[in-house]
């Protein structure tokens, strides 16, 4: 009769600690992929700081106007009109 509790603590203190032991691999996993990712974030923060940087670099107006004149175009003057004056229409 005494043998029956002590088999029973011992099989529930096995259980308690072999699901421990997978609650901790659990987070451990957890937590090396929420590094990988935070890695993966920083990267890519940095890479799209570099696009940002050549997109301004490419679509300055010095840059733009290189380009336009290694094109063949020549830069001129710009000169505004305006529109002849239009009659108001009749109601």
């Amino acid at each position: 009769m005494k043998k029956l509790p002590v088999i029973l603590i011992l099989t529930l203190n096995l259980g308690l600690l072999a699901g421990q032991l997978l609650i901790t691999s659990f987070r451990a996993t957890q937590g090396s992929e929420l590094a990988d990712i935070q890695s993966d974030l920083i990267q890519l923060n940095f890479q799209n700081q570099n696009l940002l940087t050549q997109i301004y670099s490419l679509s300055s107006t010095q840059t733009l106007l290189d380009r336009a004149v290694a094109a063949g175009l020549v830069p001129t003057d710009v000169s505004h009109v305006s529109p002849p004056p239009v009659a108001a229409a009749f109601r």
